[in-house]
């Protein structure tokens, strides 16, 4: 991605491989800033602001990502991508109440998205409410999701990471 950059630094694709390669790193910052390089070429870039709004959030800037995942949804108001940045956002703020709302609007677009669904169970988890977690990862797995993969999107939801999928 710096050579691209280096070579025409215009291109906003580049700046999303350096932000997300800065990301992985645990560079939440520098991530950030890469993103708004992109976004200074390419505002309504769908990738650049999601991935914005989650550097932001693994920042602790939790103000900033939500206005970034609200101009996402501002620019798509069905992006499951915005909404489980929402949701994680309120989660941190230990707003289960607004959590809920932002599961409940997933599972309106998607009556079986499985990181709402993990989300809806962690927060059963967290209230000590577990026949109602052990009911919805049942409804997950009943879905047809492998075992392994579930295991990782609940160790995923139980460490408080939004589960994205590949």
């Amino acid at each position: 991605a710096s050579l691209a950059l280096e070579r025409n630094p215009i291109f906003p694709r580049a700046y999303l491989l350096r932000g997300i390669a800065r990301f992985n790193l645990k560079e939440y910052r520098k991530a950030s800033e890469d993103f708004l390089k992109g976004l200074k070429l390419s505002p309504k870039d769908q990738n650049l602001l999601y991935n914005l709004s989650i550097a932001l959030l693994e920042d602790k800037q939790l103000d900033v990502a939500e206005r970034t995942a609200r101009e996402l949804l501002s620019l798509d108001s069905k992006n499951k991508d915005a909404y489980r940045v929402l949701a994680q956002i309120t989660l941190e703020r230990k707003d289960t109440v607004a959590t809920q709302l932002v599961i409940d609007t997933l599972l309106s677009l998607d009556a079986h998205y499985r990181p709402a669904l993990l989300l809806q169970a962690q927060i059963a988890s967290e209230q000590k409410n577990y026949p109602q977690a052990l009911q919805t990862i049942d409804q997950i797995i009943a879905q047809g999701a492998s075992e392994a993969s579930t295991s990782i999107e609940l160790y995923y939801a139980t460490t408080k990471k939004i589960c994205v999928e590949p």
